[in-house]
C-alpha cells in the first residue's frame, strides 16, 4: 500500500497524468467533408472517427431538417451495426464502433439531400456530436436517337452542377481510350454508342451513355397486282352466268312465242 506521500507524487508525475488525461477525453478525429457529394443513384458512406472516454454507451443517426428540427433514423446502445426502423432498413445501413461510425446511403434519391448527424454518448465523459451537409448531383438520361443514312443528330449531356461541369465524350459505352470530343454537344453521324463524362471540382465524375442508329435508306419496292382469286372470281362468275342464262331463256321464250302466233295463222287459213 502506498503512503500519502507516495500517493501524490504519482498523481503529480507528468508522464502518469498525461497518460490518464489521454485516455479520459472524447475527441472528434475526423468526418466526412461537410458538404458531401453524392450522384443519384449510386451509394454514398459519411464516416467520422473519433476517440471516446470508455466505449460507446449509445449512438444515433440524426437527420437535421432546414427547420431544425431532428430525425432519428438509427439508435443502438453499445457499439456494433447499427439499428434501423422498417422504413428506414433498405435506405440505409450503418455501424458505430468506439473508434469510428460509418452510415451508407443506397441508391441515394434527391430526398436524400440533407443534414446528417452522428451523436454518441459514452461510457465515460464527453459526447461525439458531429453533422455533415449531404448535396445530391442529379443524374440526367440521355436519349437514343434513329437518323436516315447520311443524316447527323446532335446528343447533348444532360448534367447540371456548380461550378460547371467540364463534360468528355468517348466513343462506345465505357469510358477508356481517347476522348473523340470535349464539350457540352456532340454531333454524330455513325451507328454506334457515345458516352459523356462530367465533372467539376466538387462533385463526383457523372457518365452518360447515348447511341445512335443510322438505317440503311432503300427505294420503295412495288408489289406486282395478282388477279383475285377464290371467293371474289367465284362471285363475278356467277354474276355473269346468270346474265348469259337470262339472255339464253328470253330468246327461247320470244321464238317460242312466234312460232306459236305463226301456228294459229296457219291453221285459220
Amino acid at each position: 500500500m502506498l503512503s500519502i506521500k507516495e500517493r501524490v507524487m504519482l498523481r503529480c508525475d507528468p508522464n502518469q497524468f498525461e497518460a490518464r488525461w489521454t485516455a479520459n477525453t472524447t475527441v472528434v478525429i475526423t468526418k466526412s467533408l461537410s458538404p458531401s457529394y453524392a450522384v443519384e443513384g449510386q451509394n454514398i458512406t459519411l464516416e467520422w472517427t473519433y476517440t471516446l472516454d470508455g466505449s460507446v454507451g449509445s449512438a444515433m443517426f440524426i437527420l437535421v431538417n432546414d427547420n431544425r428540427s431532428e430525425e432519428i433514423i438509427s439508435k443502438r446502445f453499445r457499439p456494433g451495426v447499427m439499428n434501423f426502423a422498417l422504413k428506414n432498413l433498405e435506405r440505409f445501413k450503418g455501424e458505430a464502433t468506439d473508434t469510428r461510425a460509418e452510415l451508407t446511403i443506397l441508391a441515394v434519391q434527391r430526398s436524400d439531400e440533407q443534414t446528417y448527424k452522428l451523436h454518441i454518448l459514452p461510457t465515460g465523459d464527453g459526447s461525439v456530436s458531429e453533422k455533415v451537409i449531404l448535396i445530391v448531383y442529379s443524374k440526367g438520361f440521355g436519349e437514343n436517337k434513329t437518323v436516315g443514312k447520311g443524316g447527323r443528330e446532335t446528343f447533348s449531356c444532360p448534367v447540371d452542377g456548380v461550378p460547371e461541369p467540364n463534360i468528355t465524350w468517348y466513343r462506345g459505352s465505357e469510358v477508356s481510350g481517347t476522348p473523340i470530343f470535349i464539350g457540352e454537344k456532340l454531333e454524330a453521324s455513325d451507328t454506334g454508342c457515345y458516352t459523356c463524362v462530367a465533372s467539376n471540382s466538387l462533385g463526383m465524375p457523372i457518365s452518360i451513355t447515348q447511341c445512335l442508329t443510322v438505317e440503311e435508306s432503300s427505294a420503295t419496292s412495288t408489289t406486282p397486282t395478282r388477279a383475285p382469286e377464290g371467293p371474289s372470281r367465284t362471285v363475278i362468275g356467277v354474276v355473269v352466268g346468270v346474265v348469259v342464262l337470262v339472255v339464253i331463256m328470253a330468246g327461247l321464250v320470244t321464238w317460242w312465242f312466234c312460232k306459236k302466233k305463226k301456228s294459229r295463222k296457219n291453221s285459220k287459213m
